[in-house]
C-alpha cells in the first residue's frame, strides 16, 4: 500500500514480520500507543504499545499479545479487546483485528487494525448480539475515494475509528 494512503487511513494499522518486528505503522497507531517506536527495532516486538493488559486487568506481556498469537498459530483474531497503557500513564481500550499473511503455508507477516473504544461502549457491545458494526453507507460515502477503495479491498474486517 502506498505510504501516503497508509498514513491517511482513518484507523490504526501496523504490520509485523514473522518474528514480530514492527515494520510499519501509521499515525493513528502512534496516537493509540502514545509513542512512535522505531520500525524494525528488535526491542519493539509484536506491538508498539508501552504496556498492555487483558480485560480483567492482568498484565499482557508483548510476547503473549494477540499479534504474537497470530504469528505463532496463523489463526486470525477478530475484535479482541486489549487495554493499552501509554508512556504518560493514560490508558485506552482497543479492539484489534489481525490476519496472518501466508506464503506456502508459512506465516510471513501480519497486519493489525485497531479502533479505540470506551468502557461504556464496550459494555453495550457485550450486551448486544452484534460483535461489530460496519460503517454505514452514508459514512463510507463521505470518505475520500482512496479510503473507500482501501477498505473495500482490505483482506481483513476493519475497525473504523473517527478519533
Amino acid at each position: 500500500m502506498p505510504g501516503r494512503l497508509f498514513e491517511q487511513l482513518p484507523f490504526a494499522v501496523y504490520v509485523c514480520d514473522r518474528n514480530g518486528l514492527v515494520l510499519r505503522y501509521n499515525r493513528r497507531a502512534a496516537e493509540l500507543w502514545g509513542r512512535s517506536p522505531e520500525p524494525g527495532d528488535p526491542n519493539e516486538r509484536f506491538c508498539g504499545s508501552y504496556r498492555m493488559f487483558r480485560p480483567d486487568g492482568s498484565p499482557l506481556p508483548h510476547h503473549q499479545c494477540p499479534m504474537a498469537d497470530v504469528l505463532r498459530t496463523g489463526i486470525f483474531v477478530r475484535a479482541q479487546e486489549v487495554h493499552i497503557e501509554r508512556p504518560d500513564g493514560s490508558r485506552g481500550i482497543a479492539l484489534v483485528d489481525i490476519e496472518a499473511i501466508k506464503d506456502s503455508g508459512d506465516t510471513l507477516s501480519a497486519p493489525s487494525t485497531a479502533s479505540r473504544t470506551s468502557r461504556s461502549a464496550n459494555a453495550a457491545r457485550r450486551k448486544s448480539s452484534i460483535s461489530r458494526a460496519r460503517p454505514s453507507i452514508e459514512q463510507r460515502a463521505s470518505w475520500p475515494p482512496c479510503w473507500r477503495q482501501c477498505v473495500s479491498r482490505a483482506p481483513v474486517p476493519l475497525m473504523i475509528s473517527s478519533n
